[in-house]
């Protein structure tokens, strides 16, 4: 099981910082609010290529590439107002591969995905926890992993890239926590010998 850590050290909140989207050749995706979730290949025309009905209730959704064009992960909510998590498929897009039904908070989950690892992370707004799954196209499965309980409230989160993560501890994902006061790395930990460099928690992608 991973086992989620704190870093030691905390970076001061820096005003005016503002980022970009990196430019790619992947197709645009969206989920506007007649709940179609929409797939856009810019390359090839301006109207939307695909399209099918995401989340049943047309409060927020968040989308998420898997680093790949085939596969996609969305967040939003149920007809009974309850939070949810879909894994689609571009080639067979007329229903969600996996579905998963969490609770009622009214926050909207944003997704951020390890599309090497296939961890992903739900970080809800304003909330003091993460919830951390393992996205498995292939069964398919979406598989709780563990979660988070965080000392402040969350005010936004992003991935550290795969670069920077401390191998030979065998953190195999790290999370930056934006607080009120202060940016928080929470790193996830597989429970292994930490002097060894474990090549299987970080093959070749």
């Amino acid at each position: 099981m991973l086992q989620p850590r704190p870093h030691a050290s905390k970076h001061r909140r820096r005003r005016g910082l503002t980022a970009a989207p990196h430019v790619t050749s992947h197709p645009r995706q969206s989920v506007p609010s007649d709940k179609q979730l929409r797939i856009f290949d810019p390359r090839t025309k301006p109207r939307a290529s695909q399209s099918t009905q995401a989340h049943e209730n047309s409060r927020d959704s968040r989308l998420a590439w898997m680093g790949t064009w085939e596969h996609l992960v969305s967040t939003g909510f149920n007809q009974m107002r309850e939070r949810e998590v879909k894994l689609w498929d571009t080639r067979f897009f007329s229903s969600a591969l996996a579905s998963l039904t969490l609770d009622t908070s009214l926050g909207c989950l944003v997704p951020l995905l390890d599309p090497d690892s296939g961890l992903l992370v739900l970080a809800g707004k304003g909330e003091r926890q993460l919830y951390c799954y393992e996205v498995v196209p292939q069964q398919p499965a979406l598989s709780p992993v563990t979660q988070c309980v965080l000392e402040s409230v969350l005010r936004g989160a992003a991935l550290v890239p795969r670069q920077a993560l401390a191998v030979m501890s065998c953190e195999v994902l790290r999370v930056l926590q934006l607080s009120d006061t202060a940016i928080v790395p929470i790193g996830y930990h597989v429970p292994r010998k930490a002097v060894e460099f474990h090549e299987d928690l970080f093959p070749d992608t």
